[in-house]
């Protein structure tokens, strides 16, 4: 009965491992073929790329300097 048990388990075992198997080649492979249909970004998407990316620092450095200026004196300077 215990080989039987034994028996049970690996063939349980195998079964896992070639369906995990598939599922990761079959994720690798989609990727691939994603990756092969991506087109680079075009010159004019990356220049308004660039331009948001330039806003989104500005609205930041904008927010930290109101939060500094509504913080009072010495507040969250260390021990």
């Amino acid at each position: 009965m215990l080989a039987q048990a034994l028996g049970l388990a690996a063939v349980g075992m195998a079964t896992v491992f070639i369906l995990l198997a598939a599922l990761i080649a079959a994720i690798v492979l989609m990727s691939r073929l994603i990756d092969l249909r991506r087109q680079p970004a075009q010159p004019a998407e990356a220049a308004k790329d660039a331009d948001a990316q330039a806003e989104i620092a500005a609205a930041v450095v904008a927010a930290i300097r109101h939060h500094r200026a509504r913080a009072p004196a010495g507040a969250g300077t260390g021990p």
